[in-house]
């Protein structure tokens, strides 16, 4: 299974995502190019209350990028004519953990058939774990987009629930998304992203 990396075309995280990936021993990946918002001027109109329903908040260019990136990759998946079954998607701030791919192949072995999206990073998780299906395995909705593997199965769903551009994406899937998934967590998570503390 080669990954597909999100970026931007000219990103400088492009030489780093590139070094961190061969250090977890993977030479071969795909580049997919997503959306610069702040390059595009993008903004979004459609106002995120769920934190705060008194006081919505307009999401920045960078977040609107990003969930757009994230879009247009599983469009993309959706006329994938190559008969692949499922995909493995990294964002270009992805740091793997030692162990990963074992952890991941094993999660793959455990998980049940009807699984649509597996995270192999994530945050948040304290609260959201519904239950343990194998060991590091758990049925799971985190948050967090860096590193999980999606379900061709699974793309219909998430691009019909997602048609508007108001939230980041891990909480677009989240409140919008999460209750038509199958979702499964590794945990502890098996990637991280550089420069970035997120929580459990």
């Amino acid at each position: 299974m080669i990954p597909i990396v999100i970026t931007q075309r000219g990103s400088k995280r492009i030489d780093f995502v590139t070094e961190s990936l061969k250090k977890a021993g993977i030479e071969r990946f795909r580049f997919f190019y997503g959306l610069n918002g702040a390059k595009s001027g993008l903004v979004a109109t459609i106002k995120y209350g769920e934190d705060n329903p008194q006081n919505p908040e307009s999401i920045g260019p960078k977040h609107i990028g990003c969930t757009m990136s994230h879009i247009m990759l599983w469009t993309a998946l959706e006329m994938d004519e190559s008969g692949a079954d499922y995909w493995m998607i990294f964002e270009d701030d992805i740091v793997l953990r030692d162990g990963w791919r074992e952890k991941i192949e094993q999660a793959l072995r455990d998980v049940p058939n009807d699984w649509d999206i597996l995270f192999a990073g994530s945050c948040c998780a304290n609260g959201r774990v519904e239950e343990k299906v194998a060991e590091n395995l758990f049925r799971c909705h985190p948050l967090c987009t860096h590193a999980y593997l999606v379900r061709r199965k699974a793309l219909k769903p998430l691009l019909e629930t997602n048609t508007e551009i108001y939230a980041p994406i891990d909480l677009q899937i989240y409140f919008k998304t999460r209750h038509l998934l199958n979702s499964y967590s590794i945990l502890p998570r098996v990637a991280d992203q550089f420069e970035t503390e997120i929580p459990d």
